[in-house]
């Protein structure tokens, strides 16, 4: 009987976790856009900085993950792995190499430049 009721209690539990994250989440953002006016500086700018490296790590993560599950298909058999095992090893062995690669190609910040 009180097992039922854990089993109920599990989403609910999982859902007000999640919503604390995403307050925490948010607050933490908001506190540090305010230190940044405070400071004199323009929140928007590192906002737009950010979204420049963003372009290429999703860019490279989603055409290596692909073509590291197309490789895992091709290679499972030689390892010794199971098809799917195989295709989830190389899709992220890719992905990290994707964001390896990516951190190559992000645009320098002003600050390494000088």
């Amino acid at each position: 009987m009180a097992v039922e009721y854990i089993a109920i209690l599990i989403p609910f539990a999982g859902m007000a976790l999640g919503g604390w994250i995403a307050y925490i989440a948010i607050t933490a953002s908001h506190r540090e856009n305010i230190a940044m006016i405070e400071a004199g500086m323009n929140p928007k700018e590192r906002e737009e900085k950010k979204k420049e490296g963003n372009k290429w790590r999703w860019a490279l993560i989603l055409i290596f993950v692909p073509i590291g599950i197309i490789f895992g298909r091709l290679m499972a058999e030689p390892f010794g792995l199971e098809m799917k095992d195989g295709s989830i090893v190389f899709a992220f062995m890719f992905g990290g190499i994707g964001l390896a690669v990516s951190h190559f190609f992000q645009p320098k910040k002003e600050e390494e430049k000088n």
